[in-house]
């Protein structure tokens, strides 16, 4: 089930080309697992929901991509999803460029629309936050040192560059001439091709910079912003200061909209054990262990998330997965998992 490379052989059998595309296609996998793997797969950069009205069981995903040494640029589309990203340690930049569907995200609090022809600048360092429909992107991935200094000492994450933009045009015909080029590029001429994109991102992202204010505006804030923020940041370390920075708010404000569901420190304990409850129950992770469960939750302390759970449950988290798996074997296994997701955790 799992996609094989292509052999590192160019025209006529030549060995010094780049080596052959990774690829995806949640479509090869049965209806009720290709959204699970997908999701798993694209696990070391995002989280990822299925978009409001879509449904796993219709949910179609593919991608392809190259390595270009320490950099990857990948072709991908999907029928839609919900996908973000807590606050990190990491050095990465996703250059964006959709070329099919609309939707909205957030890098860091700031607002990026996402438009056809339009470049997002995506910093793993920071929150993110996005819903797509029906979209197709070029994407490259590459560690924020490999941006030139002008354009990446001001952190440009959250930076949306426009489609009407001659830079944006110009930066978009070399991403768009790079990718058509991969498959005949040789591994001696790697280095000028990256080179050469490098330059041209890190010029269109200086310019786009010093017209660009740096200064994210606040989150929009309610009880329903609150507890989506947190839906979405479980994973991270959350506590009343960290929200009160991220929206702007006073302690005291933020305390009262969340007494009615029981404060802020019940409120993130109390959403954390649900999702470990629905990720316990779900066939398609029955190979992450306890402790992995526990962390995707925002549980650092494997005897603590158990104390926690058989409190809330009446019951161990082990208990729990038999129960929620009586009658139902496990569909995917960690074989079926792509050599893709192993590819993204190498970056």
């Amino acid at each position: 089930m799992t996609p094989e490379p292509c052999d590192n052989l160019g025209p006529a059998g030549r060995t010094d080309q780049t080596a052959g595309p990774v690829e995806l296609d949640a479509r090869q996998f049965l209806a009720d697992e290709g959204f699970e793997i997908w999701r798993e797969s694209l696990h070391p950069l995002f989280d990822l929901e299925p978009a409001a009205g879509k449904r796993p069981q219709n949910f179609a995903a593919q991608v392809r991509a190259f390595s270009l040494g320490d950099l990857m640029l990948s072709d991908s589309a999907s029928r839609g999803h919900f996908i973000w990203r807590g606050a990190a340690s990491s050095d990465l930049l996703l250059v964006q460029l959709h070329t099919q569907g609309e939707g909205q995200a957030t890098n860091g609090g700031r607002p990026m629309p996402i438009m056809p022809g339009a470049l997002s600048i995506i910093d793993l360092a920071y929150p993110y936050l996005a819903e797509d429909h029906d979209f197709r992107c070029l994407t490259l991935i590459m560690p924020r040192a490999r941006l030139g200094e002008r354009a990446g000492a001001g952190r440009p994450g959250g930076l949306v560059l426009p489609p009407e933009r001659p830079l944006t045009r110009i930066l978009t015909a070399h991403l768009f001439s790079v990718w058509d080029s991969l498959p005949d590029l040789t591994a001696s001429e790697t280095p000028a091709v990256v080179n050469g994109l490098l330059h041209t991102l890190t010029e269109a992202i200086a310019f786009q910079t010093q017209t660009d204010p740096r200064r994210p505006p606040a989150l929009p804030f309610s009880q329903v912003a609150l507890l989506a923020y947190i839906d979405r940041h479980l994973q991270q370390p959350l506590d009343a200061a960290h929200l009160c920075r991220v929206f702007g708010c006073s302690r005291s404000v933020l305390y009262r909209l969340l007494a009615p569901e029981g404060g802020v420190g019940a409120v993130i304990k109390q959403r954390r054990l649900a999702r470990a409850y629905r990720l316990l129950g779900n066939p398609a992770l029955r190979h992450l262990s306890i402790a992995e469960i526990a962390m995707r939750c925002g549980f650092s302390d494997q005897s603590h998330f158990c104390r926690a759970f058989r409190a809330t449950f009446a019951l161990s988290p082990s208990d729990a997965r038999q129960r929620l798996a009586a009658g139902s074997a496990p569909s995917v296994r960690p074989s079926d998992l792509p050599r893709f997701r192993d590819w993204l955790l190498s970056v």
